[in-house]
């Protein structure tokens, strides 16, 4: 196993990945192959004798760990023991919910966004201490900075207490005027701290902050427990080590005190989240905090050519001495394996205006010049989003499509905002603005002509709007009264359904009634499958605010939108990296992607690096933990990004700027290019090169099957069901409102998961700890109203009494597997899923899968396609067949085992090829049967009024 690990691996990645004990720094340059570094070094120390669940790797996003996830997965068995793959957040959440007590945590806390901490602090406002930070013009201003400066407070492990110490003795110390007022504004701010902290002590709530502040106090003053998960977790991986804060750089400390065995991956060179409380200097002084460190550089790049990685160096040593290259006396310049042959330009234009238009000219030559090149391999990075916008107009005036990655404001977006206009509307039907706003879709079919004239009606009688259209005294065609008929009705039903139905409903029932969600379907492109993904998002967004709240109405839904609005907090709207178009992104957000041609675009002085910014509020530097480097810090940090920003480019780089931006004053290039080229190359004059068509738009149309990488069973069944319901659901990704069964469904499930995995962890909590956890785990969205939540609720606790005691109470051995996660590759589009729970008995494997629906019949055949698809995956990944498949009917307590034979499972296999061969085909035709009758798509379906 350990030769097949190392296979195809440089020497470097070698000596990495089979370090034996200790401290290991491994220091990887871009495009050196970390991820597959770290992973098979995971995998390397499992081949070695280490059991995978004393392996802890940390990253810093969801995705990163799904990632390193799957690349473990296919090097070691799959069905190995679960593995502690986490970001940093959710292994601290982990570590508190089990030992949160020793300290007089509540383990049921809820972990609030930056968004619900400032609507927690708003709802709050005037019982804050504040005097010198309340303006009475605007007594929200200083909401976000006051977060920001406790969010910097806690990276430092700084305390409320110790804060108030300091700012104690400076009015203790103070003696002039100015040193008494700066006092005076310490102190009121580690009193605003004190107090933010005890409204989340009320709330039952921690933020981001708090899981690394307690998880790092229980393990100071709890050294049993320290010492359990340093034994627990004898080899610690850590990937983006440049990206930690102080505090969790503390964490790892204390985790990794006993054996040593930390390796950190990282690159001082891309540290660029200062802003968000990263410390570099946990990289550079790495070898000072582990003495007996080894040191792996990995400087083969696997993307990008030669020449870029020759000028990104000529960049980043203008660093030193604060890079570890310096420090340490290694050498970090990059050899590209791809060699040589890139082209790199230089791009000076007069103005904003010519800079884009020689930005898309070159776009156009480099997809002209080599065709095996698409949309989606090209990127325009900026130093921020507002540099983009022109660039984003300029493309799509030139028929090029285009993406913001990682998304942008989904507020902003038109579909999003159609739906926001119709909801201030129900709720103040004054609001003319709003329902111009939304009269103007194009689904209601009213012409604008005719609603310019009634809203000229309205002005001149001086009337709403509304009161207008329902007896229009202008003449309008006979389309636009159907089409404000059709708006009358659903707004009637809307009204209706305020004082009962929730937000999500409500909004669901509005885009699929208006025609807002037909009209974005009916050509099937990629910027139609965005709109529909936003208001899937737009849905999520009112969902989540109904489960945390407890609110499900409309009105305390929009106090919660308009709080976010005011905080100028915006969710990130739809963009899917699959699809074939240019991105256009910050370099922060492009970091840890690749294209083949990037465009650096706005590298004007002032624009790239940016000017200095201080936060609102900042930490006193006599508080500061982190050690900074003694060089200009913001300057190198730019440096660093630009760096960044250059090495995304795999073959092509152009490097863009203009001297002016439509004032008086004219900018010179960044300091940052100067570092990078020879001064003739700036004498060079640039040449606009004629605009070149390129062909039809690659936007036209949209394979949306492509999109679809994977089934599950619940897919599956829909295509038997209704091919179209299918494709509104899993190739649109059109959400449904949540019902009360499914909630439900999902609250027992969540309850006897976090019951198992405690089991399995030793601890068999008893009855009463159960029925707390169920409390716990309680989300409310999709009940009708506090009575049917209560019967709903109520039934749940008797079904897990019943459970418990006639089925747990009697259980031996804890399960070996807990919503296990599987994946069946053999067929056209591998078949995903989660098992609930698996458990091993002396006869064989065992799966059970919870239910909280009614018995089916014994012959069911989505029942039996289910369970069969369960019986495969153990196939897959036991190497044999389970000896019981089983549904457990909570509701009755009965437990309905099958059994598969080898000839069940290919006639099981070929039929769902067979399904998935008619999926491929592209054809979604509706199908009329029993589930049309609550089918949540009716709206889209030809045959509704059949």
């Amino acid at each position: 196993m350990a030769e097949n690990i190392l296979q195809n691996l440089t020497e470097s990645q070698k000596k990495a990945v089979t370090h034996s004990t200790g401290p290991l720094l491994i220091v990887a340059g871009a495009g050196s192959g970390k991820t597959e570094v770290l992973t098979k070094r995971f995998a390397y120390l499992v081949a070695q004798g280490i059991h995978p669940q004393n392996i802890l790797a940390l990253t810093f996003t969801e995705k990163a760990a799904a990632e390193m996830l799957e690349r473990i997965d296919k090097l070691i068995p799959y069905f190995a023991e679960e593995l502690y793959v986490s970001t940093f957040h959710s292994f601290c959440d982990n570590v508190l919910r089990e030992f949160g007590l020793e300290i007089g945590l509540d383990t049921g806390y809820k972990i609030v966004t930056e968004a619900d901490a400032w609507i927690l602090l708003r709802k709050n406002l005037f019982k804050l201490p504040l005097s010198y930070f309340r303006p009475m013009n605007n007594p929200t201003k200083f909401l976000g900075a006051f977060l920001k400066f406790i969010s910097r407070a806690k990276d430092e492990l700084i305390l409320p207490k110790e804060y108030k110490n300091y700012a104690e003795r400076m009015t203790e110390t103070a003696n002039t005027e100015e040193e008494k007022i700066e006092a005076q504004k310490q102190l009121e701010l580690a009193n605003v701290y004190e107090a933010y902290e005890n409204l989340l002590k009320e709330n039952s709530a921690l933020d981001f902050g708090n899981l690394i502040i307690f998880t790092n106090q229980l393990l100071q003053t709890r050294p049993n427990i320290r010492q359990e998960l340093s034994e627990k977790f004898k080899y610690i991986l850590i990937d983006e080590y440049q990206d930690t804060n102080f505090g969790q750089n503390e964490v790892l400390k204390l985790l990794a005190k006993d054996h040593q065995n930390i390796t950190v991956v990282g690159d001082d060179d891309q540290a660029i989240y200062r802003f968000r409380g990263a410390s570099v200097q946990n990289i550079l002084a790495f070898t000072e905090n582990y003495p007996t460190a080894e040191k792996v550089v990995l400087a083969e790049n696997f993307r990008t050519k030669q020449e870029i990685l020759d000028k990104s160096y000529n960049l980043i040593q203008n660093n030193n001495p604060d890079r570890l290259e310096a420090r340490l006396g290694i050498s970090k310049k990059l050899k590209a394996m791809r060699g040589k042959g890139a082209v790199l330009e230089l791009i000076p234009s007069e103005n904003s205006e010519s800079e884009i238009e020689q930005v898309i000219a070159k776009i156009k030559n480099v997809l002209n010049s080599t065709p095996e090149i698409s949309y989606g391999d090209i990127a325009i990075l900026a130093r921020t989003n507002a540099a983009l916008d022109n660039f984003a107009k300029a493309l799509a005036e030139h028929d090029l499509p285009y993406k913001y990655s990682a998304g942008r404001g989904l507020f902003l977006q038109e579909e999003v905002g159609n739906v926001v206009a119709f909801l201030r509307f129900i709720l103040d039907s004054s609001d003319s603005i709003n329902l111009f706003r939304i009269l103007s879709g194009s689904y209601w079919q009213i012409d604008h002509q005719d609603l310019v004239k009634l809203l000229a009606e309205a002005r001149s009688l001086r009337l709403p709007l509304f009161e207008i259209i329902k007896e229009p005294q202008s003449a309008i065609s006979a389309d636009s009264k159907l089409g404000i008929t059709k708006f009358l009705k659903i707004y009637d039903e809307a009204i209706s359904a305020i004082p009962k139905s929730s937000t999500v409903q409500i909004i669901h029932d509005f885009a699929m009634n208006s025609g807002l969600i037909k009209s974005l379907t009916l050509e099937e492109t990629q910027r139609s499958f965005l709109n529909v993904q936003n208001l899937n998002l737009f849905l999520r967004l009112a969902q989540n605010f109904e489960s945390q709240s407890g609110e499900k109405l409309l009105p305390a839904f929009m106090d919660y939108l308009e709080l976010m609005f005011s905080a100028q907090e915006d969710a990130a709207s739809a963009s899917p990296e699959d699809i074939d178009v240019i991105t256009l992104s910050t370099v922060h957000s492009a970091k840890g992607r690749e294209f083949r041609a990037v465009f650096m675009a706005n590298l004007s002085s002032e624009h790239f690096p940016a000017k200095r910014k201080s936060d609102s509020i900042e930490i006193p530097d006599e508080l500061i933990k982190e050690k900074l480097p003694e060089g200009d810090t913001h300057l190198q940090e730019e440096r660093r990004l630009f760096y960044v920003g250059m090495t995304r480019a795999k073959d092509f780089l152009f490097l863009s700027y203009a001297k002016n931006f439509g004032g008086l004053k004219n900018y010179k290039p960044s300091v940052f290019l100067t570092e990078i080229f020879a001064e003739k190359e700036f004498e060079k004059k640039a040449e606009i090169e004629q605009l070149l068509p390129i062909g039809t738009s690659k936007n036209e149309t949209f394979d949306f099957l492509a999109n679809l990488k994977s089934l599950s069973f619940s897919a599956l069944s829909a295509f038997t069901q209704c091919p179209l319901k299918f494709k509104c659901k899993y190739i649109w990704g059109m959400q449904e409102p949540p019902s009360a069964a499914i909630t439900f469904g999902n609250n027992i499930h969540n309850t006897l998961r976090y019951f198992c995995e405690d089991w399995k962890r030793g601890n068999f909590k008893t009855l009463d700890e159960m029925l707390s956890i169920y409390e716990r785990v309680w989300r409310r969205e999709g009940f009708l109203d506090t009575v049917q939540e209560e019967e709903y609720k109520q039934a749940g606790r008797e079904w897990l009494k019943n459970y418990y005691e006639i089925e747990l109470l009697h259980q031996k051995e804890p399960p070996i597997y807990i919503e296990k996660g599987f994946a069946l590759e053999n067929f056209d589009l591998p078949l995903r899923g989660k098992i609930d729970r698996i458990d091993k008995t002396k006869e064989g494997w065992v799966i059970l899968d919870y239910k909280t629906g009614e018995e089916k019949e014994e012959d069911d055949k989505q029942s039996a396609l289910q369970l069969a698809i369960y019986a495969l995956a153990t196939k897959a990944i036991a190497g044999e067949l389970p000896n019981r498949v089983a549904f457990v009917y909570l509701k009755t307590g009965a437990i309905i085992p099958k059994t598969f034979t080898e000839k069940d499972l290919e006639e099981v296999s070929e039929s769902i090829a067979d399904s998935i061969q008619q999926i491929k085909k592209g054809e979604f035709p509706p199908k009329k049967n029993y589930f049309c009758t609550n089918c949540p798509y009716r709206p889209l379906c030809p045959l509704w009024n059949v």
